[in-house]
């Protein structure tokens, strides 16, 4: 239908020219396309409403609703959970600002407590990081994933490798993330954004074998990258131009990567899981107000798996600086 445009606002079809849509009235036109597609990136504050389903009637009550206001239905099960997850993050807070602070945090943390360990100093850490320190953390090692430590490919995804490492993740978490939060919800977004990463690190192992080392949340940011051409591609006739930026973006981050020998096997592996992901579970669906408590309890076991593997570094950083100390 090369003679007709869809309408960015009842999705019909115009004929082509037309600067007013003959169904619903919407202005025709780039400016129009690019307003609809901004308001869904970013959705008026009013309507991002923070509540969830009842278990019986599945109409939308307030979190804090002990029994539906609707059937009097007791709330229990899922709604509890969902709850619990809106009690632990506000409807205002903001998973991708939350998520730049943990990569700060973890950043600035072996700078104040690992100051003992053997040639550790403050500027080469800033510079290239510090082996040891970035192990002790949950850094990607072969030979302790060989070993069982499965969990530092949750982990990894949250450290970087000096402070050039974490400037451009960081921008790029901040420039992508916000829209992305906004268009798939947090629940929803933070499940991707740690599984994308994963799997990037599970590629790269796969690459790399007993040889495997790495950090840094590029993995994630290339998932990121994945889900924002697969969703634009999917709806190609209004977001060509973002959908040809983030290709480009991607293609460039790559022969950067090559040049710098930086892990591409990572960056690969979250670009196609992102792209994978963010086709399976459209965003249109699995926003809708039926999945809500679903989202909740995605984003709340996600956060529990992410804190239970930083956990399990925490115990296992003992016996592992023992041994590198030791020669062992």
């Amino acid at each position: 239908m090369s003679n007709y445009d869809k309408c960015p606002a009842c999705g019909k079809w115009v004929p082509h020219g037309h600067d007013e849509c003959p169904h619903c009235g919407q202005q025709q036109g780039l400016s129009a396309h690019i307003k609809s597609f901004w308001s869904v990136l970013f959705p008026p504050k009013n309507e991002r409403k923070s509540g969830a389903l009842c278990v019986a009637c599945d109409r939308l009550v307030g979190v804090d609703d002990e029994n539906c206001p609707y059937c009097g239905v007791p709330q229990t099960g899922v709604r509890k959970a969902a709850r619990m997850v809106n009690d632990v993050l506000p409807s205002t807070a903001n998973v991708t600002q939350l998520t730049l602070n943990m990569l700060v945090i973890l950043f600035i943390l072996p700078i104040l407590t690992m100051g003992d360990l053997p040639e550790f100093s403050v500027a080469d850490y800033l510079g290239s990081g510090n082996n040891l320190a970035l192990m002790l953390m949950g850094a990607n090692y072969g030979p302790l994933l060989e070993y069982g430590q499965y969990w530092r490919l949750v982990t990894a995804t949250f450290l970087h490798i000096g402070a050039m490492h974490i400037v451009f993740n960081g921008y790029a978490l901040h420039v992508l993330g916000n829209p992305l939060e906004a268009l798939y919800g947090r629940g929803w977004f933070f499940f991707m954004y740690v599984l994308t990463g994963v799997a990037g690190n599970l590629l790269s192992w796969a690459a790399n074998g007993i040889s495997f080392a790495n950090a840094g949340a590029s993995g994630s940011i290339y998932g990121l990258i994945g889900m924002g051409i697969s969703h634009c591609w999917r709806h190609r006739w209004v977001n060509r131009e973002l959908l040809r930026l983030l290709v480009t973006w991607a293609i460039f981050g790559l022969v950067f990567g090559a040049v710098v020998k930086a892990d591409n096997w990572a960056h690969i592996g979250g670009l196609l899981s992102g792209g994978a992901l963010a086709w399976v579970l459209r965003a249109e669906v699995v926003t809708n107000r039926r999945f809500k408590n679903l989202a909740n309890i995605v984003g709340l076991v996600t956060v529990v798996v992410v804190v239970a593997c930083f956990v399990m570094a925490l115990l296992a950083a003992p016996e592992i600086k023992e041994a590198v100390l030791s020669g062992r």
